[in-house]
């Protein structure tokens, strides 16, 4: 800003060089304190533009930091209303021959959704690998307390209903493809999924 004003009072300094020394001192000084006063506001209103733009940034901040929060609210409340977040692993079974054959099922049911669920309500699809085709279809209703991203062991009896469920027999667990479909589940907090 001086490097404006010095121009000023260069060109100050020779208008007013016809006049006397007293009145050229006296008239200096008056630009001078002029000068400074201007310099003053600007260095006022500098500071307040650093000002506000510290404002600016930290408001800034504020709101990307609000926009996350409300993405990870949006992609909790979305995973909730997702219907395949309960996955099948570790399937394996037993085959008893008995008058009335029947499977001991044993899978862990594997939750991915961010919340603990307190009951289940769903179907369990046994298919073969290589042609697709479903050989089992079982069913499970209960109570069950499985923690946010965890998992819980099932073991059933699965009673044989069709000579397709007995072809299960000769396979092995490595080739079969097994889902869980969700009808109904429920979390703590007391929120109800369906799935149809």
């Amino acid at each position: 800003m001086k490097r404006l004003f010095l121009p000023l009072l260069a060109g100050a300094t020779f208008l007013i060089a016809g006049g006397n020394s007293g009145d050229i001192n006296q008239k200096l000084n008056l630009i001078m304190e002029r000068l400074q006063q201007l310099e003053q506001k600007v260095d006022k209103k500098d500071a307040e533009i650093n000002r506000l733009k510290e404002e600016l940034k930290k408001a800034q901040q504020e709101q990307k930091a609000q926009q996350q929060e409300l993405k990870k609210e949006v992609k909790k409340e979305i995973a909730l209303k997702n219907c395949k977040n309960i996955q099948v692993k570790n399937f394996r079974f037993e085959y008893h021959d008995d008058i009335m054959p029947y499977f001991t099922l044993h899978y862990t049911l594997v939750n991915k959704y961010p919340q603990p669920i307190s009951y289940l309500k769903g179907k369990v699809v046994v298919e073969d690998k290589t042609d697709h085709t479903t050989l089992m279809t079982d069913f499970v209703a209960r109570k069950v307390d499985i923690p946010a991203n965890g998992e819980v062991e099932i073991t059933k009896t699965h009673m044989v209903n069709s000579d397709l469920e007995k072809e299960m027999v000769n396979e092995t667990p490595d080739n079969l493809k097994t889902t869980f479909s969700i009808i109904k589940l429920q979390f703590k907090n007391g929120k109800i999924l369906e799935c149809f």
